[in-house]
């Protein structure tokens, strides 16, 4: 599964990497992840020492960095990280796995991921990870697909499109596509999955933002806007090293 995740990161970089750039076909990250995601980093990355896992093309690093954090990046893809590096040369990037990074013990203040822990099965390796990087009392922020967003099945009741809520008690892949032709493989978690993992990996939860799309957004995309005040798409996660 990983190198599958990995071969279409790397044959869409361009494509992934302008979208994301786009207000017109990055809403969701945009106006809807971007935003609760920097709420929670705000107030706690100036000068601190944060790293940045699965950074894909170095988009939001540049973001962490514009707050005033110190930032190393890491992803799966090589030429993400080509990419990242490229645009960003005075940032330390590198390849490789979030479950097994080069950085040392205890080195960042902060860690942030975003829109990854969906393409694990098995959150514990991430999350020990993250921690063993981590200094103690220093933050894992993160961002993933919302516990509900995937057990919902499009039905059609007298010509009318609605949703029906299917199984949720299960950690099964699932198969969706980003840009037209990006075929992804993520995996369902529970609440109760998400939270005990942390916990049994040295973590307390101190924050969920079950994201919206931010005031002032409608007006770039009415329906994106209204769908993410319905029902919630992204998850994003505080947490602290005990």
């Amino acid at each position: 599964m990983k190198s599958r995740i990995r071969e279409s990161y790397n044959k869409h970089c361009k494509e992934y990497h302008q979208k994301m750039q786009d207000p017109k076909t990055s809403f969701w990250n945009r106006y809807v992840e971007w935003p609760a995601l920097r709420s929670l980093l705000k107030p706690v990355v100036k000068n601190k020492k944060i790293a940045d896992i699965g950074c894909g093309s170095g988009i939001h690093t540049r973001k962490i960095i514009a707050l005033g954090g110190k930032v190393k990046g890491i992803d799966l893809s090589e030429a993400m990280i080509k990419t990242a590096r490229q645009e960003n040369p005075k940032i330390e990037f590198h390849v490789g796995s979030v479950e097994k990074t080069p950085f040392q013990n205890n080195e960042f203040d902060v860690a942030v991921s975003g829109l990854v822990a969906h393409y694990i099965k098995n959150l514990k390796p991430f999350f020990k990870e993250a921690h063993r990087i981590l200094k103690r009392g220093g933050l894992f922020v993160f961002s993933m697909h919302h516990p509900s967003s995937e057990v919902f099945k499009k039905i059609t009741i007298a010509r009318k499109k609605e949703k029906l809520f299917g199984d949720y008690f299960h950690n099964q892949s699932y198969e969706w596509n980003m840009l037209g032709g990006m075929d992804l493989i993520s995996y369902h978690h529970t609440f109760e999955n998400i939270i005990n993992s942390l916990n049994d990996c040295g973590f307390t939860t101190e924050r969920i933002i079950e994201a919206r799309a931010c005031k002032g957004s409608r007006t770039h995309d009415p329906g994106s806007y209204d769908k993410s005040h319905k029902h919630p798409f992204f998850l994003i996660v505080k947490a602290r090293k005990l």
